[in-house]
This record gives C-alpha cells, sequence and structure tokens, in this order.
C-alpha cells in the first residue's frame, strides 16, 4: 500500500480549473466525455470536442458523485468535476484498473475535502 506521503511522489495530479463543456457546446462525436458519475466508467456521452487529456490516466471524481474513480484507457475530456490522476509509472489495463480501486471511496475510505484533495 501507498502511504500518504509518498503520494506525490507516485502520481502527477491534474485539475484545470474553468475548463467547463457547457450542454450548449456539446455536440455527438468520438471524444469520452467524462464527468462526475457512478457508473460506466464515469463516461456521460462522447462529445465532439477535441480531448483535454491523455489516455492511462486515472479520474476521481470531486463534486457530484465524490471520490468515485475510474481507469480511462483513451484520451478523453474531463469535465470540471473531475481530477485527472497522471502515475509516474506505466499503466496498462490491468494496472490502470487496480490502481483506480485503490482510489475508490467505496474500496480506500477516502473522501475529498471542499478544494478536491483527497484525504482519508
Amino acid at each position: 500500500m501507498i502511504k500518504k506521503d509518498e503520494l506525490g511522489k507516485r502520481l502527477l495530479v491534474f485539475q484545470e480549473m474553468h475548463n467547463r463543456l457547457t450542454k450548449k457546446q456539446m455536440t455527438e462525436g468520438d471524444t469520452p466525455f467524462i464527468g462526475s458519475i457512478d457508473s460506466n466508467n464515469g463516461q456521460r456521452q462522447y462529445v465532439s470536442a477535441s480531448p483535454n487529456h491523455t489516455g492511462n490516466s486515472i479520474t476521481v471524481n470531486y463534486n457530484g458523485s465524490v471520490a468515485e474513480a475510474f481507469y480511462q484507457p483513451v484520451p478523453f475530456w474531463a469535465s470540471d468535476d473531475v481530477n485527472v490522476l497522471y502515475p509516474k509509472f506505466d499503466l496498462n489495463n490491468i494496472s490502470g484498473c487496480f490502481s483506480a480501486l485503490s482510489f475508490d471511496k467505496k474500496n480506500s475510505g477516502t473522501t475529498m475535502d471542499e478544494n478536491g484533495i483527497l484525504k482519508g
């Protein structure tokens, strides 16, 4: 298990504020849109916007369905209610899903504060 003080050495946390795609701007396309939901790998729909994140990363909701975590294997657009974690090690489908499970609130007891910071 990774100790909390070692987390920053193993992950880069990316959160881009004000990176919002409104419903009016959303048109059907090929880019997965990851929202703060608890199902379907966080994928709410496909949009025509270019991805704003690369694949092989982990998404963790901090608003809405808080602390739900998912592995994202392909490039995607993340809503502004989602933190994106970029591991400093290689991921594949197995290690990505395992890593996401360790962050998910149902498995780790982890929660997030009002600033989107993991705690627990």
